[in-house]
């Protein structure tokens, strides 16, 4: 099973889907293409995860045409032919998706950016094996951030964005992350946490979090 890597469900969309059900085990001429494509779909899959939950805000509101739009133009990309999308700029359309994606994290946020003076975490720092246990870390922005091992047990992530955060082997026992900002199956597998820890609706409670 998958503990710290999330397909999105690239995988079966490329086996059924653009290859008609075909294997690359029984269809070793298909084999090397395959493998070629699959990372190409499963980060246009990735992009659809995201869109769609930023498109589930209320706070996103304004940019809900725009999200809409850019949902619909990845969607039309993962149906092109293998051809077609190993031939695609994939850095480029990224690079629109995230603008987007900043932008709702940005709007997503606001309330605790506005929130008095608090010294925030400074951006684009690495927190590896960090304490920051029982902080009020609302609205942080985690993209990207490395924090392995980092103990953020009991701490209030509420609104905290998560997006491409490695949190393998970090400690979130008792942790609110009910309303964190594009955090993955993926990623709280990957973790510790506990029967305490908060988490969004959307994510199922890893099975060794109950040991």
């Amino acid at each position: 099973m998958c503990v710290s890597y999330e397909c999105f469900g690239a995988g079966q969309h490329v086996s059924q889907n653009l290859y008609k059900g075909k294997d690359w085990r029984t269809v070793e001429e298909n084999a090397q293409e395959m493998f070629a494509v699959f990372p190409l779909v499963q980060q246009l899959h990735e992009m659809l995860w995201y869109l769609r939950q930023a498109m589930a805000f209320k706070e996103t509101d304004v940019l809900h045409p725009a999200l809409e739009k850019m949902y619909e133009e990845t969607v039309e990309r993962t149906v092109q032919t293998p051809k077609e999308i190993l031939e695609m700029d994939m850095v480029e359309h990224r690079s629109k998706v995230n603008v987007l994606l900043i932008e709702t994290s940005r709007l997503y946020r606001a309330d605790f950016l506005k929130k008095g003076k608090k010294k925030r975490m400074k951006k684009g720092l690495d927190y590896l094996g960090a304490n920051l246990t029982r902080q009020t870390l609302q609205g942080e922005d985690f993209r990207g951030t490395l924090l392995i091992a980092a103990n953020l047990s009991h701490s209030d992530l509420r609104k905290a964005d998560f997006i491409g955060a490695d949190l393998r082997d970090a400690e979130l026992s008792g942790a609110n992350l009910s309303d964190a900002l594009f955090l993955t199956q993926a990623q709280i597998n990957s973790s510790k946490g506990n029967i305490h820890t908060k988490i969004p609706s959307y994510l199922d409670r890893p099975s060794h979090w109950l040991n």
